[in-house]
């Protein structure tokens, strides 16, 4: 409200306040809301690697041995020169 001197009344003022103290206090709220609920999403996460890293086993040597002495097709290696001659430059069109 506005007076007749130009000045705002003290009412309207401080109802303005109020409001933008409600509405940081519910922003406020609201944020630590969503923080909880990361931080309990994190812990979880945290959990489930906690229990990951300790019922990872290490593969038994045997199982390894088992595993190599499958027959396997052997690749072998054929070399072959061929023999090319060094582009000198005098003949561009090859």
């Amino acid at each position: 409200m506005v007076m007749a001197d130009g000045t705002q009344s003290k009412s309207s003022s401080s109802e303005r306040m109020e409001d933008a103290i409600a509405k940081l206090t519910t922003s406020h709220n609201s944020l630590i809301a969503s923080q909880a609920s990361l931080n309990k999403k994190m812990e979880d996460l945290i959990t489930r690697i906690v229990n990951l890293e300790t019922n990872f086993q290490v593969p038994n040597p045997t199982h390894v041995a088992v595993a190599s002495s499958i027959p396997t097709m052997q690749s072998e290696v054929y070399r072959m020169k061929l023999d090319v001659s060094r582009f000198d430059g005098s003949d561009t069109t090859g």
